[in-house]
């Protein structure tokens, strides 16, 4: 759930289900952000987010910062938590997007990120890897409608179906609706 206004200023909420194999089951974060246009073709995003996990044995709550610059159908964004998951050690992701409009209802998505920092090359949990996702999106009767195929490259010693850290391929099918 978020709020949008005329000059560029946002803030939100945002909730999931988590499986941490323990008591926590949610993930709840909140957001605030600024974005506007450059030129006709170029714009930015500039926002915050902060992590929680409700009922999660420790502390676990963070900080994120993220830059994001778009240009057409393009985009490419960057995150920083200098304390990811609380555990004291940097984490950092960038990404590029494209969308590629295959009719005029009908999208193509591609992504691809990389995770990378202190955290990830810690031995925590996984090393540094990267992701990617192939989907279509579109609308229907009110409603965003996605589906997308997401797969990685995490090395199979780091492989995991269950728990935070799941990275096994899957199929991520999303609805939402703004209004």
């Amino acid at each position: 759930l978020d709020v949008a206004f005329d000059n560029g200023a946002y803030a939100g909420v945002w909730g999931s289900n988590v499986d941490f194999e323990d008591d926590a089951d949610i993930e709840i974060d909140y957001y605030v952000g600024y974005g506007n246009d450059i030129n006709d073709d170029l714009s930015y995003d500039v926002s915050y987010a902060y992590y929680t996990y409700p009922g999660y044995d420790t502390d676990a709550d963070y900080g994120e910062v993220m830059l994001g610059l778009y240009y057409g159908d393009l985009a490419v964004s960057y995150a920083y938590a200098n304390d990811f998951f609380n555990t004291g050690e940097a984490a950092q992701y960038i990404a590029a997007d494209y969308s590629f409009a295959i009719t005029e209802e009908i999208s193509l998505d591609l992504h691809a990120g990389s995770s990378f920092g202190d955290y990830w090359d810690s031995g925590l949990d996984i090393s540094s890897y990267e992701d990617y996702s192939v989907g279509v999106s579109g609308s229907a009767a009110g409603f965003d409608l996605s589906a997308a195929y997401l797969f990685n490259n995490v090395d199979s010693v780091d492989e995991t179906d269950t728990g935070a850290f799941r990275n096994d391929n899957t199929l991520l099918v999303t609805v939402s609706r703004s209004f």
